[in-house]
């Protein structure tokens, strides 16, 4: 009803976002009965409304939504050009030490990592979100950080190997 009565309000916007969470949600786990098409539909829907009525916020939140959801359909280059739009907004209008800055900086880490191969990038992209969740005060044993750490070893494992592989390819 609300997505009918008042369609280009935030709080639609609000209702699209979620019900593209839960396609998504449904693609992550295997349910792939077309609902790729239908969580970036309502992400769109979504985007569109925020772009016009809301925050920067919002819309670097959503953003970040369709980066993950192109990345999770191997989608590597929309993912991060999703992704490079939502870290522009976060650092030209929030707070540099943010878990959500945090958590865009792993997310293009890890596309840099798995789409791309390009271990450098994920690197550089890894600390700085170690940086920014150390900032946000985590506990040590917090998972975030936990992950982060592991997958910084693990990069730089992945460096160190390729360099010593004279049949293996450079990074960038």
């Amino acid at each position: 009803m609300q997505l009918i009565s008042i369609p280009n309000h935030p709080q639609t916007a609000q209702t699209h976002l979620t019900i593209g969470i839960a396609f998504a949600l449904g693609l992550q786990y295997g349910n792939t009965n077309d609902n790729d098409d239908r969580s970036m539909y309502h992400y769109e829907k979504a985007l569109a409304i925020y772009e016009k009525n809301s925050s920067h916020f919002d819309v670097a939140r959503t953003l970040q939504l369709i980066g993950t959801d192109y990345g999770q359909r191997a989608m590597y280059n929309l993912s991060m050009s999703r992704y490079k739009k939502a870290l522009s907004l976060r650092l030209n209008y929030y707070a540099k030490n943010d878990l959500d800055l945090a958590t865009l900086y792993h997310s293009i880490g890890s596309t840099y990592e798995d789409g791309f191969q390009a271990y450098t990038e994920a690197l550089n992209n890894y600390e700085k979100a170690l940086v920014h969740f150390t900032a946000a005060s985590l506990p040590p044993d917090d998972s975030k950080l936990i992950e982060t750490e592991n997958d910084i070893n693990r990069v730089k494992e992945l460096i160190s190997s390729t360099v010593s592989s004279p049949s293996g390819p450079l990074d960038q």
